[in-house]
């Protein structure tokens, strides 16, 4: 079956102290896709990816009537000051804009 190599593994200590549901299961997802990538890249430091936010409300289930300034202050940002004073990664994120949409 092959379990090891086909689940995502991560130390627990670094989701402990982190607050939100939100927060932890978007660690999930950074440290899935930095594995994932580490399999064919190993001498690898950093990781680039693009995740847009429709994306991000599917896997978070995230309503549509939640506004993205929200979604911005209250799972974004929060995530990324966590995961520096909390945990071993850290993250920069750049918003792309359609028109006057970020996407």
């Amino acid at each position: 079956l092959q379990l090891k190599n086909n689940f995502l593994t991560y130390d627990i200590k670094n989701i402990l102290l982190l607050k939100s549901a939100y927060v932890i299961r978007l660690y999930e997802l950074f440290v899935d896709k930095w594995s994932e990538y580490q399999r064919y890249n190993e001498k690898a430091k950093s990781y680039t990816f693009e995740l847009d936010i429709k994306k991000l409300r599917e896997l978070f289930e995230i309503p549509e009537s939640q506004l993205y300034a929200d979604v911005k202050r209250h799972i974004i940002d929060k995530a990324k000051q966590q995961f520096k004073a909390k945990t071993d990664i850290q993250f920069e994120y750049k918003e792309q804009k359609i028109g006057r949409k970020v996407d």
